[in-house]
Protein backbone atom coordinates (compact mmCIF):
# COMPACT_ATOMS: atom_id res chain seq x y z
CA UNK A 1 0.00 0.00 0.00
CA UNK A 2 0.89 3.38 -0.57
CA UNK A 3 2.37 5.44 1.93
CA UNK A 4 1.89 8.87 3.31
CA UNK A 5 3.91 11.11 6.02
CA UNK A 6 2.00 13.01 8.92
CA UNK A 7 2.95 15.66 9.77
CA UNK A 8 4.33 14.13 13.19
CA UNK A 9 7.06 12.16 11.13
CA UNK A 10 4.87 8.96 11.21
CA UNK A 11 3.97 7.07 7.79
CA UNK A 12 0.22 6.12 7.75
CA UNK A 13 -0.87 3.82 4.71
CA UNK A 14 -3.47 4.73 2.10
CA UNK A 15 -6.14 3.38 4.19
CA UNK A 16 -5.12 4.24 7.60
CA UNK A 17 -5.69 8.10 5.63
CA UNK A 18 -9.01 6.94 4.11
CA UNK A 19 -10.39 5.22 7.10
CA UNK A 20 -8.96 8.90 8.92
CA UNK A 21 -11.22 10.98 6.73
CA UNK A 22 -14.01 9.04 7.41
CA UNK A 23 -14.33 8.95 10.77
CA UNK A 24 -14.24 13.05 10.54
CA UNK A 25 -16.94 12.94 7.93
CA UNK A 26 -19.20 10.56 9.82
CA UNK A 27 -18.87 12.46 13.33
CA UNK A 28 -19.34 15.93 11.62
CA UNK A 29 -22.30 14.47 9.81
CA UNK A 30 -24.05 12.85 12.96
CA UNK A 31 -23.50 16.70 14.10
CA UNK A 32 -21.11 15.54 17.07
CA UNK A 33 -18.00 16.85 18.30
CA UNK A 34 -15.09 15.81 18.79
CA UNK A 35 -15.60 15.83 22.73
CA UNK A 36 -19.13 14.10 22.66
CA UNK A 37 -18.23 11.24 20.24
CA UNK A 38 -14.90 10.44 22.70
CA UNK A 39 -16.83 10.67 25.47
CA UNK A 40 -19.53 8.19 24.27
CA UNK A 41 -16.37 5.86 23.29
CA UNK A 42 -14.71 6.40 26.43
CA UNK A 43 -11.72 8.43 25.11
CA UNK A 44 -10.39 12.01 25.28
CA UNK A 45 -11.24 14.41 22.47
CA UNK A 46 -6.66 14.18 22.19
CA UNK A 47 -7.35 10.96 20.92
CA UNK A 48 -9.93 11.04 18.58
CA UNK A 49 -8.31 14.02 17.11
CA UNK A 50 -5.20 11.78 16.87
CA UNK A 51 -7.60 8.97 15.11
CA UNK A 52 -8.90 11.90 12.77
CA UNK A 53 -5.76 13.19 11.98
CA UNK A 54 -3.76 10.11 11.09
CA UNK A 55 -1.59 10.38 13.66
CA UNK A 56 -2.56 7.30 15.53
CA UNK A 57 -4.18 4.15 13.59
CA UNK A 58 -7.51 2.97 14.46
CA UNK A 59 -7.65 -0.86 16.09
CA UNK A 60 -10.57 -3.11 14.78
CA UNK A 61 -12.34 -3.47 18.01
CA UNK A 62 -12.59 0.63 18.30
CA UNK A 63 -13.14 0.94 15.14
CA UNK A 64 -16.26 -1.23 15.40
CA UNK A 65 -17.45 0.77 18.57
CA UNK A 66 -16.95 4.03 16.58
CA UNK A 67 -19.19 2.60 13.84
CA UNK A 68 -21.80 1.61 16.54
CA UNK A 69 -21.46 5.38 17.85
CA UNK A 70 -22.12 6.78 14.31
CA UNK A 71 -24.58 4.29 13.16
CA UNK A 72 -22.86 2.49 9.83
CA UNK A 73 -21.42 -0.47 9.59
CA UNK A 74 -17.77 -0.88 9.42
CA UNK A 75 -17.59 -1.45 5.83
CA UNK A 76 -18.40 2.65 5.61
CA UNK A 77 -15.38 3.48 6.11
CA UNK A 78 -13.83 1.69 3.18
CA UNK A 79 -16.70 3.03 0.77
CA UNK A 80 -14.14 3.95 -2.36
CA UNK A 81 -10.77 3.68 -0.71
CA UNK A 82 -8.49 3.04 -3.50
CA UNK A 83 -4.91 2.02 -2.96
CA UNK A 84 -2.37 1.10 -5.70
CA UNK A 85 -1.71 -2.50 -6.11
CA UNK A 86 1.74 -3.89 -4.98
CA UNK A 87 2.46 -5.54 -8.16
CA UNK A 88 4.17 -5.29 -11.38
CA UNK A 89 0.44 -2.90 -11.94
CA UNK A 90 1.79 0.23 -10.29
CA UNK A 91 -0.77 2.02 -12.78
CA UNK A 92 -3.29 0.22 -11.83
CA UNK A 93 -5.88 0.40 -8.29
CA UNK A 94 -7.63 -2.11 -6.50
CA UNK A 95 -11.21 -0.58 -5.13
CA UNK A 96 -11.62 -2.13 -1.74
CA UNK A 97 -15.46 -0.92 -2.08
CA UNK A 98 -17.78 1.01 -3.66
CA UNK A 99 -21.35 1.84 -3.20
CA UNK A 100 -22.51 4.76 -5.82
CA UNK A 101 -24.84 4.51 -8.96
CA UNK A 102 -23.16 1.25 -10.56
CA UNK A 103 -22.30 -0.81 -7.49
CA UNK A 104 -22.30 -3.89 -9.92
CA UNK A 105 -19.61 -6.81 -8.26
CA UNK A 106 -16.82 -3.49 -7.89
CA UNK A 107 -15.21 -5.05 -4.78
CA UNK A 108 -11.69 -5.90 -5.45
CA UNK A 109 -12.31 -5.12 -8.99
CA UNK A 110 -9.20 -3.92 -10.73
CA UNK A 111 -9.05 -0.14 -13.11
CA UNK A 112 -6.75 1.91 -14.62
CA UNK A 113 -7.13 5.60 -12.92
Amino acid sequence: MSETSTSHGRTLCAIDAHVARRLRQGRIACGLSQKALARTLGLSFQQLQKYEWGVNRIGAGRLYRIAQALGVGIDWFFVDAAVPRQDQDKDKVVVLYSRGPHHVATRGAVFKP
